[in-house]
């Protein structure tokens, strides 16, 4: 069974592989279908090397693979920005095509499909040394985070939803709130991450890969493309970890 999986495997590989060369070398003097791609606007995103936004203008690791990938397949991508609570309802409505980055979630599975991972990631939880764990602990988390705010209601049932992550960070600072859970990746490149010292601890979660997820009503009417992505965001990952 092992050897029939791994050689189904590599045949769907192949395939994916062959796909992506043919739709690579068809892209010369041709127009594409644009892909209208989602993320956090500006008030939300402030992580300069993963995924910033100036004057509507979006940078970082995030969007350097994203378009790594679309340059390799027959589709071009537009980017919009928002509250993550909003970015989610636009595919939801089908007012947008996907939205990124978000975590795997049975919620999101519902009404979109997620890509392969962009960026490998950890939850944490962040609390104040003197405060333990019981179900008062006041803990918040990012507002539409929806596995953040899952695992920060594990725990407690005092949960915030707030908009920023330099907000999380300076709340806890100040000790308005206990605890705060979200992601290792955007937390360590947090300006006010620097902030928290001795008198915090961290703990570390779970494996929580960071995706891309696209409507299920623009997969249905665009069927080749997820795995023409997958095969060139797998690329794309590949050299950047080259590099």
């Amino acid at each position: 069974m092992a050897t029939l999986v791994k050689s189904l495997s590599r045949q769907n590989y192949g395939l994916s592989l062959f796909v992506l060369l043919l739709s690579i070398y068809s892209r010369a003097d041709q127009s594409y279908p644009t892909v209208q791609l989602q993320t956090l606007h500006q008030v939300s995103s402030g992580w300069k090397t993963l995924l910033y936004v100036d004057n509507n203008i979006l940078s970082g690791r995030f969007r350097d693979l994203i378009d790594c990938s679309f340059e390799k397949i027959p589709f071009q991508v537009s980017y919009g920005f928002g509250p993550f609570s909003r970015i989610q309802r636009q595919v939801k409505t089908n007012r947008a095509d996907g939205y990124f980055p978000a975590n795997l979630t049975i919620e999101r599975l519902e009404y979109a499909t997620p890509s392969i991972a962009l960026i490998d990631d950890q939850k944490i939880l962040i609390r104040t040394v003197t405060k333990p764990l019981t179900r008062n602990l006041r803990i918040a988390a990012m507002r539409g985070a929806t596995q953040e705010l899952e695992i920060a209601r594990r725990f407690s049932d005092l949960v915030f939803p707030i908009n920023n992550y330099n907000q999380l960070i300076a709340m806890l600072h100040s000790g308005r709130i206990d605890a705060i859970v979200g992601s290792q990746l955007f937390f360590s490149v947090t300006d006010e991450f620097e902030k928290l010292d001795h008198r915090f601890i961290t703990q570390h979660l779970e494996s929580s890969s960071m995706r891309a997820f696209f409507g299920n009503d623009f997969l249905k009417k665009n069927p080749t493309f997820l795995n023409q992505f997958n095969a060139a965001l797998a690329l794309c990952a590949e050299t950047e970890k080259r590099q």
